[in-house]
Order: structure tokens, then sequence, then C-alpha cells
């Protein structure tokens, strides 16, 4: 409405839609202006319906016939609807245009905070603001530097919603220590599993309230401080609504827990070689001898071993002796 408003305007502003018109300005050229022939036309800005000035007026003076070009004004809040007393040349007599505004509710603006993984960082935020007003949005203080792309975006409110984005390249993750393997968590609500610490959707499967399971691996992310336990293979939760116990409820006594006692002839080969750790996000399990007692710690993908001997097992299975006398299973070992 606003546009086709200006556009029938302008035209009556347009020469070439008044060539040949008889008009004064035809003979201002032979005759000068003086003081006495100029006529003063007040541009009032006004609330439709109202007397309300929304800004001061602006008072434009010329010679009768002279071209008018009425300063177009955007005022945040409002929209220009209506005007009063057009002209498109100084009339003979001094009068009032009126330029009438309606106000307008502008449309909020959602602000998202999302790492590269698509997660949020934190709850959506809402700007609001007069309509035509100009806006900023900000990346989090605590991430500046790891935004991708600008740290500040900027637009104008307007009668739609509007969207800003701001993505995050983070850090996401630093090992720690997980609990004992002589202890346990209990899960006291239902719980969704995840693949691993950086999947967007859990899966189909939840873990009941109030079973028991052992942490394998822990890990943190450095920006929510959000804490993930490893329960086994490719089962990870979020560690709030867990509980860490030392015995487990179900059990009659620990002992129910140790691994059944296997015996398989082996042969022992003494080498010296360093090989490369290859066991995935989880890690390489120590072992006190193949197939013996799991030690508490793991050893982290790439960590280089160091080999004294090979261990081959009458099951099929290889593992390597390192220096520290704790076994590894040789398919996680690259030499």
């Amino acid at each position: 409405m606003l546009m086709s408003l200006l556009n029938h305007f302008e035209n009556l502003l347009d020469p070439k839609n008044h060539a040949g018109a008889k008009t004064p300005a035809n003979d201002s050229a032979t005759r000068p202006v003086t003081m006495a022939s100029q006529v003063h036309l007040t541009i009032h800005y006004r609330q439709v319906g109202s007397t309300i000035e929304l800004r001061e007026p602006t008072v434009l003076a010329g010679a009768v016939g002279d071209h008018v070009t009425i300063p177009w004004v955007v005022i945040p809040g409002y929209v220009l609807t209506e005007i009063t007393g057009f002209t498109a040349f100084f009339p003979a007599e001094s009068g009032p245009v009126y330029c009438e505004y309606s106000p307008q509710i502008a449309g909020p603006v959602i602000v998202y905070h999302r790492d590269t993984q698509g997660r949020l960082l934190e709850p959506p935020e809402v700007l609001t603001g007069d309509i035509n007003a100009d806006f900023e949005a900000y990346a989090l203080a605590d991430n500046v530097d790891q935004v991708v792309g600008d740290a500040v975006q900027t637009g104008q409110f307007t009668g739609h919603s509007q969207t800003i984005r701001f993505t995050y390249q983070l850090n996401a993750l630093e090992a720690g220590t997980p609990p004992d393997q002589t202890e346990y968590i209990e899960v006291l609500v239902p719980k969704s599993v995840y693949l691993d610490p950086t999947a967007t959707s859990p899966l189909a499967d939840v873990l009941p309230a109030h079973t028991f399971w052992r942490v394998y691996t822990l890990m943190r992310e450095t920006v929510t401080n959000q804490v993930w336990l490893n329960l086994g293979g490719s089962q990870w939760i979020t560690a709030d609504q867990t509980q860490r116990r030392h015995t487990m409820a179900f059990l009659h006594g620990p002992d129910q827990l140790a691994l059944p006692s296997l015996h398989f002839a082996q042969t022992n080969t003494p080498m010296r070689a360093v090989g490369i750790a290859t066991g995935g996000s989880d890690g390489v399990t120590l072992w006190s001898a193949p197939y013996g007692h799991i030690n508490g710690t793991r050893l982290g993908s790439g960590s280089r071993l160091k080999i004294t001997s090979k261990a081959d097992l009458d099951d099929g299975s290889s593992w390597y002796q390192l220096k520290s006398g704790d076994y590894v299973m040789a398919q996680y070992v690259e030499l």
C-alpha cells in the first residue's frame, strides 16, 4: 500500500507528466523571484486520526510554480499510510501537507546460538523493538573467538518475524577420569541413550530408571560443562539424574562380578617394537594378562606403545605385552 502511494506521488512529480502545462513556473525565467513571491509549505508528520506530531514539521520555501521535493521520513513504530494536501509544485498560497502514519507492531527477531553439531548452547534470545528501528544481535561473550562468521549481526525490525543464527566451532570434549571399575552409577530416571556425545538425537531405546551400570569413559563439554558417561560400546548418557554407587543392590556380593576364568594355551614370542593404539573414541583396554583382569585405566587412541612380547592363544587371539607389563589385544594396535 505504501509503495503504491509513493509511486502515485512520484508520477505527479515527474516533469514528463506535465510537459506543455502552463504554470507560473513557465514564466519564472522572465521575472525575478523576490521574498514577497516566495511561499512556504509546512510538512507535518502525524498519527492517523490525531493531531499528535510524531516529529518536528519540516518547512519548505520556494517560488510559486517551482517543483516541490517532499522529504519522506521513516519513523520507528509507524508506517506511512496517507498524505493529505500533496502538491507537485509550490502553490500560490502557503499551506500545510500532512503525512499521516499508522502505528504498527514489529515482528520479533529470534537469535539462535548453536555449535557446528546443531546443538543449542543457550535458550533462543528474542529481540523486540519498533518497526523500522535498527537492531543488533551479538554472539555469546564467552565464545566470541569461536564464532563462524561475524560476531555482530545487524538489521531492521519489520512487520514479519526474523531469525538470526550464530554458529560456534567448539573444542567440545575433554576426557575425564571414570569411576573405579568396582563402582556403579544408578540411573534415577528413564534416560535417553546416544551413539556419542556429539550426536544430535537419541537412540530409540531408553534406559529404565533405577538400573545400575558401569562407567568406562567420562567426557566433559568444555563450554556447557555437560558430563557424558560411556556405559560400554556406543552407549552414552548425560551424567545428570544419575547417582554414584559403591555396591549394586541386585547382586549378593562383588564376587559375582568377577570375569570367568579362561585358560588357553599360548605361545610367547619376545619382540621389541613401537605401536600406535587404534581403539577409536573409547580407547584401548589394558589387561593384567590375556583374558585376565581389566585395569582401571584405558589408553587413548594414538598413544605410543612399547611392546616387549607377543602372545598367540589357541583360541586364535593375539596379544601384545607392553613394557609396563600390561597386555592389549593385537587387533587394536598398529605397528
